[in-house]
């Protein structure tokens, strides 16, 4: 668009009032000059030869990429040209010309009017530019991918020997009763195979092959043996990328022989000269089962949710690849542990080199020691979108007794011939705290069952790790048979624990270790149900004696103030408690907030405000309404059973005569005390106020009834 041109043509003209539109041909670009109340508010242009269209702003003085109904209704959403032909008017007949004659009409079937052609030109180019955006993309990943090298020669050799560990098979032919073998292609009469200890072979047994002398699998009840995996290729593309590739990969043996087929799933171009992102990810948009792609089929979305997995390392070219990106640090241990045959999750490696410094370092240690397990656990602890490790190893150690926060060397030893995981380290190291030790037994059976110290620690204390397998190996086969270890393991924890509650001596072995354990778990549940209130009123003075720990003093101030606040008439008694263990008993009772609310005990503590009984004359043990009063007199709250007030007009009228009645008692301190406590209220009133505590602040307002 010939923007500068098109501001030196002034825009023309109109006398007339109202949303008018003049036009202008300058060159092949017809401008539509729009006018409110002779006022411009903008120039509409398109070209007629390309259907490229914009305008300029006149009040901002901007040029803007937008159509026609965006300059006049500012509505992009929602275009009817009926709105624009309703809203607008040409200046003169020749204006409305000029705009007919420069766009035509695409078809046959369209609109006459000319907005309506206006949007279908928009439509058309902005289509075309959507098209051509698109084509330009997807040029751009089809060249890139195209510098990929090819897959290496000697790829599926490899595969063979790392994946499947060089295992070969030999196929039944029961029509020609003779067996193929894939290690040499050849096939052979049944009679020259026997088994590698003697006689007829049969299926799955471990036979020689009498043509190439192979070591293989028979197979007679299956005519092909696939396995799936996933390989990794790291290969240089250019002096300034580099490319790690992801792939699905398909072993197959059959009587044919040996095949593999690839999906490869993901590509990540590496950077050398980076000045954003160090890496860019492609996708295959094709699914894992379409075997063998199209290499072209990549974008940088994932529709088909392609992950990269623990995978094998293909070695050759990994350190020319790697050199020079932000993943050098890793270009001397990948070939290694390729050579080796590590499957890992080589991606998260790569990602923890740029977040964790020391774990290369920690890596090495790992292989070179000889921990394989802990090596693949170690890697696949790392973020895939941090990058940050999880585990428990200390990457910062300065050797490997640090890096495992183990002192005993033996331990370490032990360790690696067992080929522990984190499971075992966590045990190792519990040992190493407590001075105990597990034999190899107990601590396979508990990396097995995925028992942590966490969750025996109930029991640690009185048993150790051998006794606890051994206890719930037997109830497995006696109380809970084909029930889990991690079931026994609750439902023991869950029985120890209604021991607790039930005051029993959980430190007598009988307890804690009895003989049938179902059958004392249901006991125990049944106990505790005939004695749920008891066992209730036996927590809740357990934690009255720890309030009253907390907020020392509280009950020697109700006291203090049982004389004076005291009183009753012949329907109703005010009563002051004497235990916090009361107030506990009255929330529970009643169901609301007092007995369960600590501010209530510190405002106690505090003399801001004190807790008061109001009982009917004739049931004066059984509660009915909750004080909560100031030291003057002045009532905060009064609720029933779940915050409800019943007979609240009778209990008001009872309530004045009680503040009547204790105004006469007061004292000094009684009230110096309610100015203080008059203060805190205001002060919590502004505290709800700001937070917008509608609700609480409505309560307290019908609640409060000031000592007059």
């Amino acid at each position: 668009m010939k923007r500068k041109t098109i501001l030196a043509h002034p825009a023309s003209e109109t006398r007339k009032k109202g949303e008018i539109l003049t036009t202008q041909l300058i060159g092949n670009i017809l401008v539509l000059n729009y006018w409110n109340d002779r006022v411009l508010r903008g120039r509409y242009c398109m070209n007629t030869a390309t259907g490229e269209y914009e305008y300029w702003d006149a009040a901002r003085n901007v040029w803007r990429q937008a159509r026609l109904n965006t300059m006049v209704e500012h509505d992009p959403w929602c275009y009817r040209s009926i709105n624009l032909k309703k809203r607008l008017e040409f200046d003169c007949p020749e204006d409305e010309q000029r705009a007919e004659n420069a766009i035509a009409p695409k078809t046959k079937w369209q609109e006459s009017d000319i907005f309506s052609r206006i949007y279908d030109w928009e439509s058309d180019y902005s289509g075309q530019v959507r098209d051509n955006r698109r084509m330009s993309h997807r040029n751009r990943i089809e060249r890139l991918m195209a510098q990929i090298p090819p897959i290496p020669d000697d790829f599926t050799e490899w595969l063979f020997r790392v994946a499947a560990h060089g295992q070969e098979y030999a196929f039944y032919d029961k029509t020609g009763a003779s067996y193929s073998c894939t290690a040499c292609g050849n096939t052979s009469p049944e009679q020259k195979w026997e088994r590698a200890e003697g006689g007829k072979a049969r299926h799955n047994d471990r036979a020689i092959c009498p043509i190439c002398g192979e070591a293989v699998t028979v197979k007679r009840r299956t005519d092909h043996m696939t396995y799936e995996t996933q390989a990794m290729l790291i290969q240089n593309m250019t002096l300034d990328t580099s490319v790690s590739r992801h792939i699905d990969v398909k072993l197959q043996w059959s009587a044919g022989g040996k095949k593999t087929v690839c999906s490869e799933g993901i590509r990540l171009i590496f950077q050398r000269n980076y000045k954003v992102r160090p890496t860019k990810i492609y996708y295959a948009y094709i699914n894992k089962s379409c075997w063998d792609p199209d290499p072209a089929c990549f974008d940088e979305h994932n529709p088909c949710n392609r992950r990269i997995r623990e995978t094998y390392l293909y070695p050759e070219g990994v350190r020319e690849a790697l050199k020079g990106t932000a993943y050098d640090v890793w270009m001397d241990l990948f070939p290694q542990l390729a050579e080796a045959g590590k499957k890992l999750d080589y991606n998260k490696l790569l990602i923890a080199g740029l977040r964790e410094p020391d774990m290369p370092r920690v890596i090495e240690y790992l292989f070179k020691g000889r921990f394989s397990r802990m090596l693949r656990e170690t890697a696949a602890a790392v973020s895939t979108w941090s990058g940050r490790y999880s585990g428990s190893l200390a990457l910062d150690g300065e050797c490997i007794e640090d890096v495992f926060a183990l002192e005993d060397r033996q331990k370490i030893n032990r360790f690696r011939q067992i080929d522990g995981g984190e499971q075992i380290l966590e045990w190792l190291r519990w040992c190493d705290h407590t001075g105990k030790r597990i034999d190899d037994v107990t601590l396979q059976w508990l990396d097995r069952q995925k028992m942590s110290e966490e969750q025996m620690s109930f029991i640690l204390d009185r048993m150790n790790p051998c006794q606890i397998m051994h206890y719930i190996q037997r109830q497995q086969k006696e109380s809970y048979k084909g029930k889990s270890c991690y079931v026994v393991l609750t439902a023991w924890k869950d029985y120890l624990s209604m021991c607790g509650r039930l005051r029993k001596h959980t430190e007598d072995e009988m307890i804690f270790r009895p003989r049938e354990l179902k059958r004392r778990h249901d006991e125990a549940v049944e106990e505790c149900r005939i004695r749920q209130e008891e066992l209730k009123e036996i927590e809740r003075e357990q934690a009255a004696d720890r309030m009253r720990d907390k907020y020392p003093g509280a009950e020697e101030h109700l006291a203090e103030i049982r004389e004076r606040y005291e009183y009753r008439d012949d329907q109703y008694i005010i009563r002051v408690p004497a235990r916090l263990m009361e107030i506990m008993q009255e929330g529970a009772a009643l169901h609301h907030c007092v007995g369960s609310s600590e501010r209530y005990f510190e405002r106690i503590m505090q003399k801001e405000t004190y807790i008061c009984f109001l009982r009917r004359a004739e049931a004066p043990d059984k509660p009915y309404y909750t004080i909560e009063v100031e030291p003057g007199g002045t009532i905060r709250q009064h609720r029933s059973e779940y915050d409800e007030e019943p007979d609240i007009e009778k209990i008001r009228g009872f309530l004045r005569q009680w503040q009547k009645e204790i105004k006469k008692r007061l004292n000094e301190e009684d009230r110096r005390l309610a100015h203080i406590s008059a203060q805190k209220r205001q002060q919590n009133i502004n505290e709800l106020r700001e937070k917008n505590n509608i609700r609480v602040l409505k309560g307290l307002e019908e609640d409060f009834m000031e000592a007059i």
